[in-house]
């Protein structure tokens, strides 16, 4: 009797199990989160998968197996062993693959023979009925839209010719090239936000009722959007709930015509002259289908591009794009933004301590360094991958990452070097989001502002600020023509809809907020001295700003901090004429706000710091030595601002 290899693959790995004491579906799924779960074991345990599940499937649960088979005998038995070779399951799921692809393609066929000869004998004379739907009456209606007749499509949007037919794929079927999964991919929370807005019945639901399944994913380039679709669309394709996966890379209109037009011919055998056509075909396919099927459109650059694109909501229907912009055109009828954020602490210091697991001698430091890099998956994964070249530790690698002399191009691997198939470094990346930006209406502005951010507190920025004099000034001369307050806050939002900032126009305090990599990304990007005018213009704007604040103490403590920022970047630069007038204005400000010790403390620094520029006996270093002992003597220390007044 033939032995049906996807029942023998199971039975070995049932086998395992039970060597390994039986452990519940539960606690091996728990023991490997994102990677297994309870109901792809059943199905794998069961043989019952459409597709050769995935290796790091098969592994995962192989390791389990051995890890909780060891805990329970203490140490692990001979035959459990020999079982856990990975020689002997990477053999054996090679053998699996290759068996089942045979059968596949076998059946593809003689299911193309099947169907060619069935929709001869059922349709009536001169027509045709449409191939990868069935051959109902009611779905070849639903499908076409109208009747195909004599190799012509009419209907109520176009009506065109079609080349003779040719055979269709078999479902279940996978169209395009989904990116391999990242290295240590991590089992994030946002994974669960995600399915839960496509996948009907969870709490984070759609905005109206029924079976809506799009979600968009947005977010600043390198925060794993495209990851998170990538496993997405892996589960789903794993536990066999999609008998159609397409992934198609949507960075331009013509690549999603062209791709849903090559998917038009692949389920219906009809090609169409004009790729739109093919498009608006498969849309309809889409429509009619009762089998479920799931579209990633990963990478749209501009929501224009899916203009009568967007795949149909249906029962059977799941769709999910990525995108780094945020236009209300995104939100629509069933349609959701979801927001994707860095990773947490703990995914960070998981993935580092993942990556680097071969290498455990370069893990010290490495909490501290999640932190300093901002907890930014694409940024992690580029500075593990030039750790690993260079044998740095995680330690070693910080310090050389606090250098603000070092450019970022200098502290990441070059194009040769970048892990998991990445096409561009951080920088880059950004930089192709900065070039869309400005290029939004007021054209030009967007460019600007996020410079002048860059040299500002990354956790928050007044939106005062961007409408200051200073600002519109420094725009003004940027674009060759006056700019208002309001263009320059459209401006912010050109940057808030490509991800680069993050807008919030209920906190005029802290209205924007800008990732601390995007910030060096940006000054690194500025050539000559544009960083110190940057930071010479920022502090102008914020003594603005501050003039007309009377009893905000919150926003008070915002214009401190970032007063604190442009001294960092503008450094000796504040001090070229003289002590710029923000650097006295934080002290002040302190002493204002009642922290009298805290204003006397911050002076006394002021004052060693003008020393050193500016000299004991210049006017300023005199003015910022008496606000020391001013503040000095405001909490009562009478004998010491005497003192110091003397």
């Amino acid at each position: 009797m033939e032995v049906d290899p996807q029942k023998q693959f199971a039975a070995q790995l049932s086998e395992l199990r039970m060597l390994a004491g039986a452990p519940s579906l539960s606690a091996v799924a728990g023991c490997a989160p994102g990677v297994l779960s309870r109901s792809s074991l059943s199905t794998l345990l069961r043989g019952e998968f459409i597709r050769a599940p995935r290796w790091e499937v098969v592994w995962a649960f192989v390791a389990t197996c051995c890890s909780l088979g060891a805990d329970q005998h203490g140490n692990l038995p001979h035959t459990l062993a020999d079982l856990t070779a990975e020689r002997v399951w990477r053999d054996r799921h090679r053998a699996l693959v290759q068996v089942l692809e045979m059968r596949k393609a076998s059946a593809d066929t003689t299911e193309a023979d099947t169907l060619a000869e069935s929709s001869a004998s059922t349709a009536p004379s001169g027509q045709a009925a449409p191939a990868g739907v069935g051959v109902d009456n009611t779905v070849c209606a639903r499908w076409a839209g109208s009747v195909v007749q004599a190799g012509t499509v009419t209907g109520g949007i176009h009506q065109h010719h079609y080349a003779a037919g040719r055979p269709v794929v078999a479902l279940p079927y996978r169209a395009g090239t989904v990116p391999p999964r990242a290295a240590a991919f991590q089992d994030r929370d946002a994974i669960r936000r995600v399915a839960g807005i496509v996948d009907r019945g969870d709490t984070a639901v759609l905005t109206s009722d029924g079976p809506a399944r799009i979600s968009v994913l947005s977010g600043l380039g390198g925060v794993g959007k495209t990851q998170l679709a990538v496993d997405y669309a892996e589960h789903l394709w794993a536990i066999g709930e999609v008998a159609l996966s397409v992934w198609i890379t949507a960075d331009s209109r013509e690549a999603i015509v062209s791709g849903y037009a090559r998917l038009a011919v692949d389920l219906t055998g009809a090609e169409d002259p004009q790729p739109e056509h093919g498009a608006q075909r498969l849309l309809a396919w889409l429509a009619a289908a009762s089998q479920h099927w799931l579209v990633v459109l990963d990478d749209l650059q501009s929501p224009r591009d899916l203009d009568g694109l967007w795949p149909p909501t249906t029962s059977t229907g799941r769709v999910v794009v990525t995108t780094r912009r945020r236009d209300a055109a995104l939100r629509g009828h069933r349609r959701q933004l979801v927001e994707i954020d860095v990773f947490t602490e703990p995914e960070a210091n998981a993935y580092l301590y993942a990556v680097l697991a071969d290498h455990p001698h370069l893990l010290a430091g490495a909490a501290e360094l999640a932190r300093e890099l901002g907890l930014l998956p694409l940024v992690l994964a580029q500075a593990a991958a030039y750790i690993m070249d260079r044998g740095l530790s995680c330690a070693d690698y910080r310090e050389r990452w606090a250098d603000r002399q070092r450019r970022l191009s200098s502290l990441l691997p070059d194009v040769e070097g970048l892990p998991d198939q990445h096409r561009s470094t951080a920088a880059a990346t950004w930089s192709l989001s900065v070039e869309r930006a400005d290029q939004l209406r007021p054209v030009g502005v967007a460019r600007p502002l996020l410079e002048l951010s860059s040299v500002l507190d990354p956790n928050g920025i007044p939106a005062a600020v961007f409408g200051a004099t200073a600002t519109l000034e420094m725009l003004a001369q940027r674009v060759g023509h006056v700019v208002s307050g309001e263009q320059a806050w459209e401006g912010v939002a050109c940057l808030h809809r490509l991800s680069l900032v993050t807008r919030d126009s209920s906190s005029p305090s802290q209205a924007v907020r800008v990732h601390a990599l995007v910030q060096r990304a940006t000054r690194d990007s500025v050539t000559g001295d544009g960083v110190p005018v940057l930071a010479q213009i920022a502090a102008d704007a914020l003594v603005q700003v501050w003039a007309e604040v009377k009893r905000d103490t919150q926003l008070a403590q915002v214009l401190r901090a970032n007063a604190d920022a442009v001294a960092t970047a503008g450094g000796e630069h504040l001090w070229a004429d003289g002590a710029h007038d923000v650097l006295s204005r934080v002290g002040s400000s302190l002493g204002e706000s009642g922290l009298f010790a805290e204003a006397a403390a911050y002076f006394r620094r002021l004052q060693a710091t003008a020393t050193g520029c500016l000299g004991p006996d210049h006017p300023d270093t005199l003015t910022i030595r008496h606000k020391a002992a001013r503040w000095r003597g405001e909490p009562g220390d009478a004998a010491g601002a005497v003192i110091a007044f003397e």
